[in-house]
């Protein structure tokens, strides 16, 4: 059987010999990939942010990025960017300061699916925040 090298068949079996993944475990990342994509399109008022493994299979996905962009337009009707967590360090290291919430830290909404992920900021796709003040100075 033929499959072309840029199908997305055959990145996630790139993605699974990368990552020492059987067969069940690609099947459920999968799952999972295609449910962030689709949860990375709908959301509104939180920025999903992707597993892992799905974040492993993602980054293998927008390597081949014509089968990304068809991919993601027929799967979810538009394409998903990619905007990666950065960690409170290097943000600090880049003059950047966080907002705070009133009697916490710096806010750090980095999560959808689940809590977010400490000192991290500006990750997922389609539904960020405004860049925090200075960002673009």
């Amino acid at each position: 059987m033929f499959v072309p090298l840029h199908s997305f068949e055959t990145i996630k079996q790139i993605a699974a010999i990368k990552n020492g993944w059987g067969d069940a475990k690609l099947r459920e990342i999968e799952v999972q990939y295609r449910g962030f994509l689709a949860d990375s399109v709908q959301a509104t008022t939180f920025t999903p942010v992707p597993s892992k493994d799905v974040d492993l299979l993602w980054h293998e996905h927008l390597l081949h990025s014509a089968t990304y962009r068809a991919d993601c337009d027929a799967w979810v009707g538009r394409f998903v960017d990619h905007r990666p967590c950065l960690s409170q360090d290097i943000l600090s290291k880049l003059g950047i300061e966080l907002p705070r919430h009133a009697g916490s830290g710096p806010s750090v909404d980095c999560g959808a699916s689940g809590p977010a992920q400490p000192g991290a900021f500006d990750c997922g796709a389609p539904n960020q925040p405004p860049d925090p003040p200075g960002a673009n100075a």
